[in-house]
């Protein structure tokens, strides 16, 4: 190329006409362009990449949360969270693990108080029955005399005790004396009818002023049978049963 004298050219009455195609003109525009939308796309790409970089030590520690409330709202108490992630997420982690603590310790309470009832339901309903029982056996009974002894024997077999007796109160209060007994078959119980004493025998004393049954453990050494202990040394006798009929 070279310069070329426009005034000269113009006083012959010629002039220079310069022509492309429109993509070549355009095609440094379209190139630049091209340039700076892949950079821009990259620069988009690689600040998702970062954002999601950064947000998973945030959605990592959200996501275990989710999936212990799931686990423990499906029944699994046993479920702990790992406190884990920035401050805010630990200490909401420990809550959480504390709430789930008191949780299980509520219903640990709540199942213990229900198989308390249970069992003191279960009791009284035994309870009844065997004073159904008892009033069965005396009902079909039309001789007083008789009855005394089929209800002593009748409460050997539902306590699968040794010995079984019942006493009437003297009229001074003072003593309690049998007037009926029944020992198991094989028992080494002695024969002779028994006189307890009242006065001075507490469990004797209670069970008549409260008009509640009593039993008393490890009858041979307990206070409560003091007066009476060398009797229950002699009968082999380890727990005593006292039951008010009247």
């Amino acid at each position: 190329t070279g310069l070329v004298n426009r005034e000269a050219l113009s006083g012959l009455g010629l002039a220079i006409s310069v022509s492309d195609s429109q993509a070549n003109a355009l095609a440094q525009v379209t190139r630049s362009t091209e340039v700076a939308t892949l950079v821009g796309l990259l620069a988009i790409a690689l600040g998702v990449m970062a954002a999601t970089a950064a947000a998973r030590p945030i959605t990592r520690p959200i996501e275990a949360l989710t999936a212990t409330a799931a686990a423990i709202a499906a029944g699994d108490l046993e479920q702990r969270a790992s406190p884990a992630g920035p401050v805010e997420l630990t200490t909401l982690a420990e809550a959480f693990n504390t709430l789930t603590a008191r949780l299980r310790s509520l219903i640990s309470g709540l199942q213990d108080q229900v198989a308390q009832r249970t069992g003191q339901l279960e009791a009284r309903v035994e309870q009844l029955a065997t004073l159904n029982r008892i009033t069965q056996t005396v009902s079909s009974v039309h001789d007083l005399e008789t009855a005394p002894a089929l209800v002593t024997q009748e409460l050997v077999e539902l306590f699968d005790a040794q010995y079984s007796g019942i006493a009437l109160l003297d009229g001074d209060r003072e003593e309690l004396n049998v007037v009926a007994e029944y020992v198991r078959p094989g028992a080494a119980v002695g024969a002779d009818r028994l006189i307890l004493p009242v006065t001075g025998n507490p469990s004797s004393s209670q069970v008549i002023a409260t008009g509640r049954s009593l039993v008393v453990g490890q009858a041979q050494t307990n206070p409560l049978t003091a007066p009476i202990h060398e009797l229950l040394r002699s009968r082999g006798t380890e727990c005593l049963m006292i039951v008010p009929l009247l």
